[in-house]
């Protein structure tokens, strides 16, 4: 998926002749990106188990579209759950 991790700071990663202390600036603003992009992905490949999560996903992930089958997948294993006796 990898929807974030990049952005900005990919331009300069490999770049070394940017003078101190900007090269290495941005070399951990793009280790950082690569972290959020993967919690990220992370939030959204998580099944909501409750009413709440299901409402909060989308409104967190509104740019991913995967999101939404997250959410159908969510809501339906609460609708069997709370169907049984």
């Amino acid at each position: 998926m990898k929807r974030n991790g990049g952005g900005f700071t990919n331009n300069f990663r490999t770049r070394n002749d940017l003078p101190e202390p900007f090269g290495p600036l941005y070399a951990e603003a793009g280790r950082y990106e690569d972290m959020a992009g993967e919690v990220d992905d992370r939030i959204v490949a998580t099944k909501p188990v409750t009413l709440d999560g299901a409402i909060a996903l989308p409104e967190f992930a509104s740019e991913a579209p995967e999101a939404v089958a997250t959410v159908i997948e969510g809501l339906r294993a609460i609708v069997e759950r709370e169907a049984r006796p």
